[in-house]
Formats: structure tokens, sequence, C-alpha cells
């Protein structure tokens, strides 16, 4: 997957509160029933956590459409707390790097060098070496990210099996 956080639609002939309710009742009979969590158009596949690492993945699930289709957009990416640490890491280094870069040009002007010139091509590099990271992450827990597609599709199947697919 080439993305940070890899996307995937699912389109069915169904409304969206008939797709919501079968998906739904689907989870509540797969074998992922304690790590799935259902809040109204708003789904979530989680790894178990017997196999949780530091870099797993979860699967949101959104359910968008009206009452003749339905769009289930999956979205992988890391577990909350990690992306909230990954987000707010980001904007730390953007934020001194912007400010540290403002006032190294304002000195500038004035024919001062400080140390603090150092600090935009620092934060720089860390954003550099936080995406690195996270693109390693991901390519670690790539097999995690197979195991939650395919607990998708069993779900999904199970939902709307061909048999009753398009009642």
């Amino acid at each position: 997957m080439s993305t940070m956080r890899p996307t995937f639609e699912t389109d069915i002939p169904l409304s969206r509160e008939e797709a919501i309710r079968r998906f739904e009742a689907a989870v509540v009979e797969s074998d992922w029933k304690s790590t799935s969590r259902c809040y109204g158009s708003y789904a979530e596949l989680h790894v178990p956590n017997t196999d949780t690492r530091y870099w797993s993945p979860h699967l949101s699930l959104y359910f968008e459409g009206d009452d003749v289709r339905t769009k289930i957009l999956g979205r992988f990416g890391p577990r909350q707390e990690i992306w909230t640490f990954v987000c707010l890491v980001y904007m730390a280094l953007a934020f001194s790097a912007f400010f540290a870069l403002m006032y190294c040009i304002a000195l500038w002007t004035l024919g001062v060098f400080t140390w603090w010139c150092l600090v935009p091509p620092i934060a720089i590099g860390g954003i550099g070496l936080l995406y690195l990271a996270s693109r390693i992450g991901q390519s670690w827990s790539m097999d995690q990210i197979q195991l939650l597609h395919a607990e998708y599709h069993q779900i999904f199947e199970r939902a709307f099996e061909r048999s009753n697919r398009w009642v």
C-alpha cells in the first residue's frame, strides 16, 4: 500500500440504514465482535489485543449514502493514540521550524547570526525521520492490514451474502 493511510471503497445498492443494520448484525455474529465497534454510520475493526504491536493498524469504516445506494469507505491507520501522538509531534516540529525560521530571518535582517538558525533544519529532519518511521511501521504491520481487510471481507460477505444480497 503506497499511502500513509490506505483507503478503499465498496458500493452497495441498499439504503444506508439497511446497510448499517446488516453490517452491525454481521459484526455481532463474527469472531471479531470483541475487537469491533459500530457507532451508527461509523465502525472500527481492531487487531485482537493479544496481537497488538506499537504500529498495529485499525480499520475505520464510514457508511455514506441515501435511500438507494451506500458507499462504505474503509481507511487503515494506526491506533488513535499513536495517530494523535504522531500528529502532535508533526505539529510541534512544524511550529518550531516556522517560528525559529521567522526569528532567524528577523535577526538576519539585523546582521546577527544565532544558534536558533539550526532549529529549522533539525525540525525538518525530524519531520522526515518521523515520516520514514511511520512508513517502516506500516510495512512491519502489513500482515495485520491484510488480516483486517480479510476480516472486513468476511463480515461484508456475511452481511450481504449473495443469496439475499440485494433484497
